[in-house]
């Protein structure tokens, strides 16, 4: 992951810089199109420089003519993305250097130039931070993207190849009992199914039979064991102001929870009758 260059506090490798969109309807399939920006090269071993290359992968060469380090740069889609955290999934496509990254024959497990992700909190055992969000990568898979040279012809680009290197990048999900099922897409095409069986969100759907408001104080109560705890944060959708928004629980009991109504942040998605919560989060 790369990102614009920042502080000495964060260096650039493994930061992630993105532009937060709120929605306020329900969607389960999202989409961007994107182009990554750089120059085409007459080389036989690396045919492209992209704009801000960062070395991504770091490998043992199986040829004298590869090199220790593959760069690139990077850019895609994110989520079900909790903003305060960065607690969310990516799908992530990378412009390499290499002409042919299918060649380090040994490491081809680990190279990939399409990526899809979660940043979770730190659970690994004997986490010294369990606060700090990390990376997990569910699926990698190898694609040949390309740098968009902006080299015009006429109406045409000026390209090594036949085909534009501008991506349509779409996700679609479902929830499937306690997992999250993801659909990837680049150019309208399906290229690979992911199942998350522990999500870093837990989505509970629980109809909202009354609701009541005394000064700041909401209280909520739902058909049915919502399973919630106080402190923990909510997204709350479809109902009427100032209910729907973001918030902290303040007390619970098993079909009703109590919030104080004061703008927080709000989410990326709102779910219709649904609850969307954040696990093992300080906040």
């Amino acid at each position: 992951m790369s990102g614009f260059p920042t502080s000495s506090i964060e260096q650039t490798p493994g930061f992630v810089s993105y532009i937060h969109k709120k929605l306020d309807d329900r969607f389960v399939h999202f989409g961007t199109r994107m182009r990554l920006i750089g120059t085409m090269k007459n080389d036989p071993t690396k045919g492209q420089s992209p704009y801000g290359v960062n070395t991504y992968y770091t490998v043992a060469p199986d040829t004298s003519d590869q090199d220790i380090s593959i760069g690139g740069a990077s850019g895609g889609l994110a989520v079900l993305l909790n903003p305060e955290n960065n607690n969310g999934y990516y799908f992530e496509i990378m412009a390499l250097e290499e002409n042919d990254v299918s060649k380090y024959a040994s490491t081809t497990s680990e190279v990939h130039d399409v990526i899809f992700y979660k940043v979770q909190r730190n659970n690994e055992p004997g986490a010294n931070d369990e606060t700090k969000a990390v990376p997990i990568k569910l699926w990698g898979g190898i694609a040949n993207i390309m740098v968009d040279n902006l080299q015009l012809v006429g109406s045409s680009r000026v390209t090594a190849a036949d085909v534009l290197p501008i991506y349509d990048l779409s996700v679609e999900y479902e929830k499937i009992g306690k997992k999250l099922r993801f659909y990837l897409y680049i150019n309208n095409v399906l290229i690979k199914i992911v199942d998350d069986e522990d999500p870093p969100m837990a989505i509970i759907t629980a109809a909202v039979t009354s609701k009541s408001l005394i000064g700041k104080s909401a209280t909520i109560t739902t058909s049915n064991n919502h399973g919630l705890v106080a402190g923990t944060i909510v997204s709350v959708s479809d109902l009427t102001a100032p209910f729907n928004g973001r918030y902290k629980i303040d007390s619970v009991t098993a079909k009703a929870i109590t919030y104080t109504v004061a703008k927080l942040f709000f989410f990326f998605f709102f779910y219709s009758f649904e609850v969307l919560v954040f696990k093992g989060f300080k906040v």
